[in-house]
């Protein structure tokens, strides 16, 4: 599995993750190339993601912290910038 068969099979989760990613470009020391850790379920559905060096984060609320512990699917390592961009086109 890639990052690129990610799902969101909870809209409203996808667009509270658009709009917190859009809260995090106004920190004051953002960085678009940021490395983040992004987790899905065994199905690919996306779960969460955690910054890499930095103290952010995102749950998805359709998804509990086992659903990730759980997971036969390893996390994806990429940019923030790569990230945002997979969320705003699906």
């Amino acid at each position: 599995m890639t990052s690129l068969d990610m799902t969101f099979n909870n809209e409203k989760a996808r667009t509270h993750l658009a709009s917190y990613l859009s809260r995090i470009r106004g920190y004051s020391n953002f960085d678009e190339t940021m490395k983040i850790r992004v987790f899905v379920d065994s199905y690919g559905d996306f779960a969460g993601f955690e910054g890499v060096d930095y103290a952010i984060g995102f749950l998805s609320f359709n998804h509990k912290i086992s659903d990730i512990l759980n997971s036969r699917v390893s996390p994806f390592i990429m940019t923030f910038k790569a990230f945002e961009e997979i969320v705003s086109h699906l």
